[in-house]
């Protein structure tokens, strides 16, 4: 299973990225969002739950980093 590092604001991931439901926490353990692939589109579509608002666009940014470098394997 893929492993990321991505260093910014102490942030880590918890959760099954190749099936993209997973959680994006702070350095306490905090949840800062959530992230989850809905199934049965006719294309992606993902749903990010960020817990403050504050947050959102780095929580984007931080999703969109891990979707770039899955699809830069294909």
């Amino acid at each position: 299973m893929p492993h990321y590092n991505i260093d910014y604001n102490g942030w880590h991931i918890d959760g099954s990225i190749m099936e993209w439901d997973y959680n994006i926490l702070d350095q306490r353990g905090y949840s800062v969002a959530s992230v989850s692939k809905e199934l049965f589109h006719m294309t992606d579509t993902y749903v990010i739950q960020v817990n403050e608002p504050e947050y959102a666009l780095d929580a984007l940014m931080f999703v969109l980093a891990i979707d770039a470098e899955k699809c830069s394997r294909t």
